[in-house]
């Protein structure tokens, strides 16, 4: 997958990390909501995001008025929406965002969506600080980034980061705390049934 950066970001320090999403339902609002990023969860890359790594670029955008582009397959070419809102919680980074159904492309992951063709969504960033686990120097914790957008994507590497909701009603956060935990459960299921013939052993983190 192509990367597009623009001039002012380096190609060395832009990173992005993919996360895996589930959806709950989906209308013609186009609005979702989910985690862009979860915290305390090694991803394929063997980073670690720390709680309060996006505080700093949280408080920028505030200032600013201006959230981080919602992009298709990391393409600066091809925004396909807005982000309404985007926080750091106890879990990860919380996202609630809109397709601008009116875009092609925006209309196109829609249609993706709804039929499940797409199961990722990554976020590309600069690492301002990090620094090598203390119990393993294969993982890297992430202490601070500098998120630069936030893209649907084809692939996905981290199951426990998802959108909770795809809709146009109003959701609690509690309802999405709820939808996220019944996607993780129901991931585990399907995972020990697929391996029982093997007979393998599984152990589960609560």
């Amino acid at each position: 997958m192509k990367t597009y950066l623009s001039p002012a970001i380096d190609a060395a320090e832009f990173t992005c990390a993919q996360r895996q999403f589930a959806i709950k339902s989906l209308s013609a609002s186009g609005e979702f909501q989910g985690y862009a990023s979860v915290f305390d969860v090694v991803d394929q890359q063997g980073d670690v995001v720390e709680k309060g790594a996006f505080k700093d670029c949280l408080e920028k955008a505030k200032i600013l008025g201006s959230y981080p582009k919602l992009l298709w397959q990391h393409d600066q070419k091809k925004p396909i929406g807005r982000i309404l809102e985007l926080r750091e919680d106890r879990h990860g980074l919380f996202i609630h965002a809109q397709l601008l159904l009116e875009v092609k492309q925006a209309k196109e992951a829609y249609a993706l969506l709804k039929n499940k063709a797409i199961e990722g969504m990554s976020i590309g960033y600069r690492v301002i600080r990090s620094t090598r686990d203390s119990k393993t120097s294969s993982v890297r914790r992430l202490l601070k980034l500098d998120l630069l957008e936030v893209s649907l994507v084809t692939f996905a590497a981290n199951p426990r980061a998802c959108i909770t909701d795809v809709k146009s009603a109003e959701t609690s956060e509690a309802e999405a705390w709820l939808a996220a935990d019944i996607h993780r459960l129901a991931a585990i299921i399907r995972g020990l049934t697929f391996n029982s013939n093997k007979e393998e052993r599984h152990e589960i983190e609560c």
